[in-house]
């Protein structure tokens, strides 16, 4: 007979679970952020992509309308309370 998984010692914290939700206005800055993050990574690959700074409230004005446009969903992931991911 196989051993099962190890049960937990108690010693390490898990994190939360991982929460997606739909997209709140509040989440707009997180958001932006994580936006922001990738560009820096994708502008070494991609030298047409707009510099960070000038990704703003207007990207998440368009997702919006692409999200209706094309009925669509705008959500964002959470871990440990904090938006971590989002998908459009």
């Amino acid at each position: 007979m196989k051993p099962g998984p190890p049960k937990p010692s108690g010693r390490m914290k898990r994190p939360d679970p991982l929460i997606i939700r739909t997209f709140r206005d509040s989440d707009s800055e997180a958001v932006l952020d994580i936006v922001r993050e990738l560009q820096v990574h994708e502008r070494q690959y991609y030298d047409r992509l707009k510099p960070p700074e000038d990704i703003g409230p207007w990207y998440i004005d368009k997702l919006k309308v692409d999200v209706d446009e094309h009925k669509g969903s705008l959500l964002v992931a959470k871990c440990d309370g904090v938006v971590c991911g989002y998908v459009a």
